[in-house]
């Protein structure tokens, strides 16, 4: 490389000529561990290959022969790394509620996994930077997140900080990518790589899976607020919804509740919901903070299936659901009395508010132990809007 240099600066005419032996030194040097003897590690020659090759540019481009060879070693030296990522992402989500996973021995692969990375993520930024055609940071950056929960992984680092590296650096690609609009084929792929597997991880104790949505909860709502354009703000505040969802279930699970009880504290969330639903509508469609019409829909409609949710949470308890429905019923008939609704709108909800009510009224005559307050008119009459009217043995009076 000394010599590439030198040519280049003192005899231009010959530097095509040591431009292409370099290239032919230094795929040599990165391959020659395939073949040699000795079980050397062929992704370390291979990275150390790529900035060579990129340091034989001088403070800029290098030569074709130099970039065609540094390309191809990137290659192997990718694939070479390809099978210890893939075995440490993979091993990171388990079972929901499992226990604290034991921490995973300290390993010299992974390790040089990691170190080839951060390799040739400085070789991408450095070699974007001399070409400014995409910033340097998204160049380098996937190589450099997904280095960093391999590193922590060979380091042996206890749980749960190899997972929370991973959902936190991926869940940053995300909150990038929605509120900057750019880059969005680099950031929300790798987002999607490292943030699924670490929120798989952190469910192994509810106090992760807690810690988890919470963030969720908090990262949904910046991209609602935030996010660019207003679909991505849609898209934020339904993840916020549904993230606030999963937190109550598992929050009522955790202070010991059954599922019957929890299910009040999912229609709180969906409550919650349908009244600011109305407080994100903007005039103008697009505006700033603002969903539009439609984004108030879709929100409406998510605290629609947030309440159903609840409702199937009760596991046909009678009462409990008769709970839920007139309780839903409350919340959304309060939604109707708001001056600024639509007519349209107010007889959708009143429609909605009356149906639930009806059948929560149904529920509770229905629900074993109901008694009548007249026997011998249950005994006459057997009104087929209740039928627990007529079973008046079912309970005392």
């Amino acid at each position: 490389m000394v010599v590439v240099l030198a040519v280049r600066r003192l005899w231009t005419d010959l530097s095509g000529y040591a431009s292409t032996g370099l290239a032919v030194a230094l795929a040599g040097t990165g391959l020659v561990p395939l073949v040699a003897p000795g079980g050397e590690p062929v992704a370390l020659y291979a990275a150390a290959g790529v900035l060579l090759a990129l340091a034989a540019g001088g403070g800029s481009r290098p030569a074709a022969a130099p970039r065609a060879v540094g390309a191809a070693l990137a290659v192997v030296a990718l694939l070479a790394t390809a099978r210890t990522v893939l075995l440490v992402l993979a091993s990171l989500p388990v079972r929901p509620g499992s226990g604290v996973p034991a921490a995973a021995a300290a390993s010299a692969g992974t390790a040089r996994a990691g170190l080839v990375l951060l390799l040739l993520g400085v070789a991408a930024g450095a070699y974007a930077a001399t070409g400014r055609r995409v910033a340097w940071w998204v160049a380098g950056a996937p190589f450099g997140a997904v280095a960093l929960p391999v590193l922590a992984e060979a380091a042996g680092a206890p749980w749960p900080v190899v997972p929370a590296t991973a959902f936190g650096v991926g869940l940053a690609a995300l909150l990038t990518a929605a509120l900057t609009g750019a880059y969005r084929a680099v950031l929300v792929p790798l987002a999607v790589v490292l943030a699924v597997p670490g929120f798989g991880g952190l469910l192994a104790t509810r106090a992760g899976t807690l810690a988890a949505l919470g963030v969720l909860v908090v990262a949904g709502a910046v991209t609602g607020v935030a996010g660019r354009p207003a679909v991505v703000r849609i898209v934020g505040w339904l993840g916020a919804v549904a993230a606030a969802t999963g937190f109550a279930l598992v929050a009522s699970l955790t202070a010991g509740q059954s599922l019957r009880t929890g299910a009040f504290a999912v229609l709180a969330v969906a409550a919650v919901t349908l009244h600011a639903a109305p407080l994100l509508r903007v005039v103008r469609s697009g505006g700033p903070g603002g969903v539009g019409r439609a984004g108030t829909w879709a929100l409406e409609a998510a605290a629609q299936a947030v309440a159903l949710l609840a409702l199937l949470l009760t596991g046909g308890s009678l009462r409990h659901a008769a709970a839920v429905c007139v309780l839903w019923g409350v919340a959304v008939a309060v939604r109707v009395l708001r001056r600024s609704e639509s007519p349209g709108g107010r007889r959708v909800l009143a429609a909605v508010a009356a149906g639930s009510e009806l059948v929560g009224g149904w529920l509770v005559l229905a629900a074993p132990g109901w008694s009548c307050w007249r026997r011998t008119r249950c005994r006459r009459r057997r009104s087929p809007w209740a039928p627990g009217c007529w079973r008046c043995d079912a309970g005392p009076g």
